[in-house]
């Protein structure tokens, strides 16, 4: 599957991965217009997106900027694939993320594997190998 498909005009059917390196520091520095613009897009996709995967990422405290903008649009589906994603500290992460309280995350299984989900935020334990993310793009 690509990480990226943009072969459709229409841009709620493409798919966009935002590749940088940024250290993991409270504040970030401004390298750039590009890196500001680079987020204001990011925000732009998540808004218009449908669905959202984020894999592999821990959202440490350091990377606030990026948490926020998922805590914006929080009636967005988002699928999170981590292997430590249905643990207590992942958990309370999510509690300060996205303002659900870990005990409200309910057990589910996604292609056979342990999760949790609460609203439209499912926890899938797992390495991005172990999932078809194609599945989850589509809602499976």
């Amino acid at each position: 599957m690509p990480n990226v498909d943009v072969s459709h005009q229409d841009l709620l059917q493409q798919k966009h991965v935002i590749p940088a390196l940024v250290p993991p520091l409270r504040l970030k520095p401004i390298l750039s217009h590009r890196y500001i613009d680079l987020w204001s897009q990011a925000s732009d996709w998540v808004k218009e997106a449908q669905r959202i995967v984020v894999v592999g990422y821990s959202f440490n405290n350091a990377d606030e900027h990026f948490n926020d903008i998922l805590r914006v649009h929080s009636d967005r589906h988002v699928d999170i694939v981590s292997p430590g994603a249905t643990n207590p500290a992942f958990l309370q992460r999510m509690e300060k993320v996205f303002g659900t309280a870990a005990s409200q995350y309910n057990k589910v299984t996604v292609q056979g594997l342990d999760c949790r989900q609460a609203k439209k935020i499912r926890l899938i334990a797992a390495r991005a190998d172990e999932v078809d993310l194609e599945k989850l793009f589509s809602g499976a």
